[in-house]
């Protein structure tokens, strides 16, 4: 039991290493993730941005169109503006129509100065009156805006990935001053509705590649980390395994030469008195020899003479 708490204390400062490890490449690789969804957000708020300004480019350049080969040719030849006169009705879908046909323009709705559409893709919703809200009443005033719509579940949504996105601009409609940079007057308002479902898609996806690729790369990384972790703990613990060997040879061997000691010690004490003993059997064998008649011609024998010795 002993030994197993003392090779997990060993180890421990290695395993402190590895899970430090570890945590920091997750922690790495949440904040990629991080960093992903931010830069996916700065798309689209780029991809917004553009978006904007190529609505107001549109505008700008469906604005001279109206003016210069509806607006005043048919004033010249009728004397007002009437759209809902098909031929003046169609005269102005041929040249919107024609301004717009190589851009991605999924709707555009003219108004006029009563809030009311004069003109649309949707032939359903022309007449219809104050629908154009906050952004109809701010092009009046001749300052242009947009406003993003999506259409999903909250999932969908905060994903970034909605059914529908769409980009509403509205524009104020202006009279062209010939020779000049100034604008003229507002005549109408201009909504132009960009579908942006296919560009968000694509920067969802590019994010989803992102992360994928960050994923495979933060696994392979784990994999040589534990590779790289269960070699060295292996490593470690063998090393913490031959200490411990080489230790308890050590602390053998001091019990063997602590046994030693004792046994010698044991012994001498044993053959002190055993040597005490052996000297006087000698002597009160002599003196039995002597009180024989042989005793006088019997030398003393040099045998015992040493081992008296010996043991004395």
């Amino acid at each position: 039991m002993q030994t197993s708490q003392t090779t997990e204390e060993k180890i421990k400062p290695f395993r402190l290493v590895k899970y430090f490890t570890f945590s920091s490449l997750i922690i790495i690789f949440l904040g990629t993730v991080v960093l992903s969804v931010l830069n996916t957000h700065w798309a689209r708020m780029l991809q917004r941005k553009k978006s904007e300004d190529y609505a107001l480019v549109l505008v700008e350049n469906l604005n001279h169109q109206i003016f210069t080969q509806f607006l005043i040719p048919v004033l010249i030849r009728y004397g007002k503006i009437q759209l809902r006169e098909e031929e003046q009705f169609e005269r102005m879908d041929k040249v919107v129509r024609s301004t717009l046909h190589s851009f991605k323009v999924d709707q555009v709705n003219i108004y006029d100065m009563g809030n009311t559409v004069s003109y649309s893709f949707n032939k359903s919703i022309i007449g219809q009156k104050d629908t154009g809200g906050a952004g109809y009443q701010n092009a009046i005033q001749g300052q242009s805006g947009s406003r993003l719509v999506q259409r999903g579940n909250f999932w969908e949504i905060l994903l970034g990935i909605p059914k529908e996105s769409k980009i509403i601009t509205f524009a104020p409609l202006r009279m062209e001053r010939p020779m000049s940079t100034l604008s003229g007057p507002v005549l109408g308002v201009v909504e132009i509705v960009q579908d942006l479902s296919d560009e968000y898609q694509a920067i969802f996806k590019f994010q989803i590649l992102i992360i994928l690729t960050y994923a495979v790369v933060m696994g392979v990384l784990f994999l040589v980390l534990l590779f790289v972790v269960k070699r060295g703990e292996s490593i470690s613990e063998k090393r913490a395994h031959e200490r411990l060997e080489l230790k308890e040879q050590l602390s053998r061997a001091e019990r063997l030469s602590s046994l030693g000691e004792m046994a010698a010690g044991i012994a001498h004490e044993i053959n002190n008195p055993l040597g005490v003993v052996l000297m006087y059997a000698y002597l009160l064998k002599e003196e039995l020899d002597s009180d024989s008649p042989m005793s006088a011609s019997s030398p003393v024998p040099e045998s015992n003479s040493l081992n008296s010795k010996k043991f004395y």
